[in-house]
């Protein structure tokens, strides 16, 4: 009756589907990330750059939010359906992960972006994107910053990657991960446990940009922030959908002390 395609690797219709829209099925095509379009930095003069979406030719979409609905209007044009369905969840595994000492205390969730090795972007499409943002050291440098300012509230940090990718990943960010790991208020989650029930349980989340997790929390009452370690992106990018970006270290650690700390005295 339904046949579903995401945005995980997929733009283009298969000519099949034109046969069983034909025929009577529905095709349908959602959204499981926010951002499809080309990380812009301060005063970049790049043209608007999106993933094929003015290619695809799907009749009826699924995606998060009024301003994704325009988006796409704009750009697939008048005929197909497009529904604004909210945030589409995750899937996740049923991992027990509440006998860990740290969850039993207050915490905030952090999502990062994991690096890949710099051949796997030599070798796909991925070479049309702004990847010298989403580095190395700038992936690093997100996660140090936060433990560094996380340092001043005693607050437990929750980390959990994106997803799994194998001997994809960076060896010098995998190295960085193994020492973090050390660390006594650090936890790595598994990264299939479900993003909600973190959120859910947490006291604040801070996301790599433009992570589409945090637009979980749009009805949430929880504090939200991008964090840009570069202080090289636009803090009022339209891509942010009016959550908060802190581009300054010394900004990110006031933050946490305004929010948090009170929180933390009162555990």
């Amino acid at each position: 009756q339904e046949y579903l395609f995401n945005n995980s690797g997929m733009r283009f219709r298969p000519g099949w589907t034109y046969i069983a829209e034909k025929l009577g099925s529905k095709i349908t095509f959602y959204f499981y990330s926010l951002n499809n379009d080309k990380i812009r930095k301060k005063n970049s003069t790049l043209d608007e750059f999106h993933w094929g979406l003015s290619e695809m030719t799907w009749p009826r979409y699924l995606t998060w939010n009024e301003s994704h609905v325009k988006l796409l209007r704009r750009l697939v044009g008048e005929k197909p359906d497009i529904i604004n369905v909210g945030y589409i969840p995750f899937s996740s595994n049923n991992l027990l992960i509440t006998n860990n000492q740290l969850f039993k205390k207050k915490y905030i969730i952090i999502f990062p972006v994991q690096p890949l090795r710099k051949i796997y972007y030599e070798s796909s499409v991925l070479t049309i994107t702004e990847v010298d943002y989403m580095n190395t050291i700038n992936c690093k440098k997100f996660l140090i910053d936060i433990v560094e300012a996380a340092k001043n509230i005693n607050v437990n940090l929750i980390i959990k990657q994106k997803r799994k990718v194998g001997p994809l990943l960076d060896p010098g960010y995998n190295n960085f991960i193994l020492e973090l790991k050390k660390l006594n208020n650090v936890i790595f989650v598994d990264e299939y446990i479900s993003a909600e029930y973190l959120i859910d349980n947490s006291i604040g989340v801070i996301s790599f940009p433009f992570t589409s997790t945090a637009y979980i929390l749009s009805t949430l009452k929880k504090q939200n922030i991008f964090y840009d370690p570069t202080e090289t992106l636009s803090v009022s990018d339209p891509k942010m959908h009016n959550i908060k970006c802190i581009n300054s270290y010394n900004d990110l650690k006031t933050w946490m002390v305004d929010n948090f700390s009170e929180k933390i005295k009162n555990i």
